[in-house]
């Protein structure tokens, strides 16, 4: 596996997938299997999402407009996929690439953030 450190624009986070496997998470994501899909779900205050889940995710947005960009330099989101150019699976990081991903939904205008991508030769 090759490693490489990155940038991603928020709207980016919308489209990053769910691994299999992570509970709840999977299910949270169907149809496309998208953070998109995971965001649209909180903001919904879907009943299978834990109400403990929404409320960390919504405290993460809260803090992310004081956050300045790019976002998670101390702690990346760890994402891994088949080639550079995607499309790459959340690994490590799920709450925040949420609150990405719901942020930029409602439109409240967060900075980037940085992933490291593990590639899968």
């Amino acid at each position: 596996m090759t490693w490489y450190g990155c940038i991603l624009e928020p709207e980016r986070a919308l489209s990053l997938l769910v691994g299999t496997g992570w509970d709840g998470w999977t299910e949270w994501s169907r149809p496309e299997g998208t953070y998109l899909c995971v965001a649209r779900k909180i903001i919904e205050t879907d009943p299978h999402v834990p109400l403990k889940t929404i409320t960390r995710v919504r405290r993460m947005v809260a803090d992310l407009a004081s956050k300045r960009s790019p976002l998670f330099e101390d702690d990346p989101v760890i994402l891994s996929g088949r080639s550079v150019d995607g499309p790459f699976i959340v690994i490590e990081g799920h709450h925040r690439t949420s609150a990405v991903s719901v942020a930029t939904i409602e439109g409240l205008g967060v900075g980037s953030f940085v992933a490291f991508i593990g590639i899968v030769s």
